[in-house]
């Protein structure tokens, strides 16, 4: 039962920049439907199979001339002189364990590097944030900057074990609102490019994601539906 997140360029345009020439979220579903039916010991396997079917897909993009340049607006600070072109999280539940693991795959001058996969991790009740690390730390504090106190829920102050579904949900969407709002930017910098619609999905172990957009948090495309 997993979900598989993208952030970066998931979709690179062909040379004229005029179409897209590799859609990497359809390579992923591509993957998926090649593994159905086969085994992979842990969830890093899995994860280390994906990554060899996409960087298959940008190794041959680039030399059929299938996409263009591969974006290089992000640096990956952990290699020097290399570009983010995009990383995929896969969260939920493999072999009845909740588990995460991460692929990234960059490039050095346009040269595909090796996909890394970081250590993997195990997922125990409570929240784990990525985002600006200061405001985090700020809404974790009961005594926190007084200008944050509208995005801090009663839930900040409970035992993360003891948290429901709903109230990590509400955590989730206080932390997001307070990083789009002024006062967030003001404390936190890293917070400035956050904004937009929120949007919120489950998984558990017996529903899996299956689209358990939580009402109201949903992409325009599901709520229409």
């Amino acid at each position: 039962m997993l979900t598989c997140a993208f952030y970066g360029t998931a979709r690179i345009n062909d040379p004229s920049d005029t179409q897209v020439g590799v859609d990497f979220t359809l390579k992923a579903r591509e993957f998926i439907d090649t593994m159905s039916g086969k085994k992979a010991s842990d969830l890093r396997s899995y994860v280390n199979k994906f990554a060899r079917h996409i960087q298959k897909s940008i190794v041959d993009g680039r030399r059929n001339g299938i996409i263009g340049p591969l974006p290089s607006t992000t640096v990956y600070p952990e290699r020097p002189g290399t570009h983010l072109v995009f990383c995929a999280l896969f969260d939920g539940y493999y072999k009845e364990q909740a588990r995460q693991q991460d692929v990234i795959f960059i490039h050095r001058s346009q040269t595909v590097c090796l996909p890394i996969l970081p250590h993997g991790k195990s997922v125990h009740k409570g929240y784990l944030i990525y985002g600006p690390p200061k405001l985090a730390r700020e809404l974790q504090r009961s005594d926190c900057d007084p200008r944050l106190l509208t995005y801090r829920s009663p839930a900040w102050d409970k035992r993360q074990e003891t948290l429901t579904l709903s109230e990590g949900v509400g955590l989730a969407k206080d932390y997001i609102r307070a990083c789009k709002s002024d006062a967030g930017r003001e404390i936190d910098p890293a917070c400035g490019g956050i904004g937009g619609d929120i949007q919120i999905a489950t998984i558990t172990p017996s529903g899996g994601f299956s689209f358990n957009w939580v009402p109201n948090d949903e992409p325009v495309s599901c709520s229409s539906q």
